[in-house]
């Protein structure tokens, strides 16, 4: 471990402190992190003096940010998987679980994807277009898929095709619609 290693405790205030970033888009305070940490505020202060001396914190205009460095750590212990950093992901519709005709719309999108709502999911190694969808029906109980589930879906480019094995949503959609919805998807 080198000097601008950070501790156990200040990795784990820096884990913290991302988690309540990510959240409420501030640094968040003493007590809070106090808390979190079972210390006082004089120990979350030592933390946070070590942590700047280090380069992972600073102030600016008065307020504790993270540094690239922090951020950088960061992505370094989520890629060994010591820390889960949660990914916000929106519900942009119901799908219907189990086989339908083709004429029976088994996707139903939301009408605004502003709107709809969000959950929070681990980290997604994708750069791929993704959301998630609310299954109802009990039709995919084997699958281990209940009424109520959200599935995750991975947008596939015109070139690409599922994998062996692998599970597809999908949907027929009139040529009008199927334009509309690729540009709303695009717009994502």
């Amino acid at each position: 471990m080198n000097d601008k290693t950070p501790s156990l405790r200040e990795n784990e205030l820096l884990k913290q402190a991302y988690h309540y970033i990510e959240k409420f888009d501030r640094f968040p305070g003493n007590t809070w992190l106090g808390q979190q940490l079972n210390l006082d505020s004089n120990g979350i202060c030592n933390l946070k003096r070590r942590l700047r001396e280090k380069g992972y914190i600073r102030k600016d205009q008065g307020m504790e940010i993270f540094t690239n460095e922090a951020y950088q750590y960061l992505a370094n212990l989520q890629s060994h998987s010591k820390i889960v950093i949660p990914f916000e992901i929106r519900v942009l519709g119901k799908v219907q679980a189990g086989p339908k005709e083709r004429d029976e719309i088994a996707v139903v999108m939301s009408n605004s994807i502003i709107d709809a709502p969000i959950i929070t999911i681990p980290h997604l190694n994708t750069d791929s277009v993704v959301f998630a969808l609310q299954v109802e029906g009990q039709s995919m109980e084997y699958e281990h898929i209940f009424d109520g589930d959200y599935v995750i879906v991975e947008r596939f480019s015109n070139n690409e095709q599922p994998k062996q094995n692998e599970m597809i949503v999908t949907m027929y959609l009139p040529p009008i619609l199927k334009n509309m919805m690729i540009g709303t998807m695009n717009g994502l």
